[in-house]
């Protein structure tokens, strides 16, 4: 789980975003944009900046649409569809981070 600060309102400890974000910047990022304190609650503005978040939660997201069609169409569990993702990643048949590479952000600011 990322400790801390404001980064819970961004994400609840799941194991999917640890596994797809750099945490260094994902914590550098809240933190310039949202502060520190967690009794402010942050401004759509702010959330709009943070352009790593973003990118975290849709490769996230972006993972677990692709698993839940796996375990739908094959009626498999979701260890399975772990081992059938990480199968496809050890292949190079699936594109890891798609956003990870760009610098700019993906919402105009």
């Amino acid at each position: 789980m990322l400790p801390g600060g404001a980064h819970r309102y961004i994400v609840s400890g799941s194991d999917l975003v640890e596994e797809v974000c750099d945490e260094r910047r994902f914590h550098t990022e809240v933190d310039s944009v949202l502060g520190t304190d967690i009794a402010v609650f942050p401004s759509y503005d702010q959330v709009r900046k943070l352009s790593y978040v973003r990118q975290i939660l849709e490769e996230s997201l972006r993972r677990r649409a692709f698993m839940d069609v796996f375990r739908e169409h094959s009626g498999k569990a979701e260890a399975d569809a772990d081992a059938w993702l990480a199968g496809l990643r050890a292949d190079d048949r699936y594109l890891e981070d798609v956003w990870g590479g760009s610098t700019t952000s993906p919402v105009p600011g």
